[in-house]
């Protein structure tokens, strides 16, 4: 989720500056709430594996634009240094060999794969749910760019609850923007499987989202996603059984955004 007005919910709320990590948050209507469990039961229903949680986010993605602009939230102006420092962490990485095969998930209209994957991967297969976007990404990735080295390879209409990767398949599968879009069950799920979906040199990357100091999480009610603290995502990774590689933030978005931090995983 890619907001600007988030510092304004943060501003009104009345939560402590000091809270236990990824314990309180707030919604985006300004409701405070003590726990997960909390926020669960009055927002999504007591299972975590609710559908209407998952119902709620897919129509939203449905009723973007395919574009750019759609699928940034309406800032198309952060397009450039996402990617620019998406391919130095990538580059940066001790591990990282050019070449083999790559996973984009929740790939969207294909920008990741088409502006940063493509250049490094010889075949990038994508995930998404959406069929409108995947349709589009399919379209952007007819023609392979110039600068590549690489082309596209499946397009996988699924969403990640569900998806389960082929085993031993990829040398990286990057994960951008859409964790956020997965209950804590669901996502540890996720990530045990992709785990399994690495060759023996493969690794992880994760790029998303997460709370301010003192924040736990905020769940957007109009996309229906949950931004967890950076605390409680890395608990979720350890919970995984994956090791963190190397870390790094995001520079040069606008103010007012929640940080972005990336991660490689093994």
């Amino acid at each position: 989720t890619i907001k600007s007005q988030m510092e304004i919910i943060f501003e009104r709320s009345s939560l402590p500056p000091n809270t236990t990590p990824h314990s309180i948050g707030i919604d985006s209507d300004g409701h405070e709430f003590q726990s997960l469990e909390e926020l669960w039961a009055a927002r999504v229903g007591k299972l975590r594996n609710s559908m209407r949680f998952y119902q709620k986010s897919s129509d939203y993605w449905e009723s973007r634009e395919a574009s750019i602009d759609g699928v940034l939230g309406g800032l198309p102006e952060i397009h450039e240094p996402d990617v620019s420092a998406s391919e130095n962490f990538l580059t940066s990485l001790k591990d990282f060999v050019p070449g083999g095969t790559a996973l984009d998930c929740g790939a969207g209209i294909g920008r990741v794969t088409k502006h940063l994957l493509l250049k490094h991967f010889s075949t990038v297969d994508l995930v998404e749910r959406s069929e409108m976007l995947l349709e589009k990404a399919a379209e952007e990735l007819s023609s392979v760019p110039a600068n590549s080295v690489g082309k596209a390879g499946e397009f996988i209409c699924e969403g990640l609850q569900d998806f389960v990767p082929e085993t031993g398949k990829y040398d990286c599968i990057w994960i951008q923007w859409v964790l956020e879009h997965l209950t804590d069950d669901d996502l540890t799920l996720f990530l045990e499987r992709c785990k399994a979906a690495l060759n023996k040199d493969g690794m992880i990357v994760v790029k998303e989202n997460h709370t301010r100091e003192g924040f736990g999480f905020f769940l957007d009610l109009d996309d229906y996603s949950i931004i967890r603290s950076q605390e409680h995502l890395e608990t979720l990774f350890r919970e995984s059984s994956l090791q963190l590689i190397k870390c790094r933030n995001q520079e040069g978005f606008p103010n007012g955004m929640f940080p972005v931090k990336m991660w490689a995983l093994k």
